[in-house]
């Protein structure tokens, strides 16, 4: 899934974005937004994956997580900052052509 320009989750009890289910589910966050969610800002379950592309995840629980089986990428052009318990890093990074 891609996301347009200002798509934000914030403010939830829970996790802010999150892939999940298996079949190599992808979930493609673009200019978008997770702060302030009780859980993680990005968070990819096992066998699904996110990728972050000129993004922003603060003041979470936590920045970003992924289960064992699941991935995170990130295209180096993300603020991943001011979490209250860890801000976390993605398990890769990709270069975009």
């Amino acid at each position: 899934m891609g996301l347009g320009a200002a798509e934000a989750l914030s403010s939830n009890s829970a996790d802010g974005w999150l892939a999940t289910g298996g079949n190599g589910n992808i979930l493609f966050l673009d200019h978008s937004l997770g702060v302030n969610n009780g859980g993680t800002g990005a968070k990819a379950n096992a066998g699904a994956s996110v990728v972050i592309n000129n993004s922003m995840f603060t003041r979470n629980q936590v920045g970003l997580a992924f289960a064992a089986g699941g991935a995170l990428a990130s295209t180096k052009t993300n603020l991943i900052s001011g979490s209250l318990t860890s801000d976390s890093a993605p398990s890769a990074f990709i270069t975009l052509n």
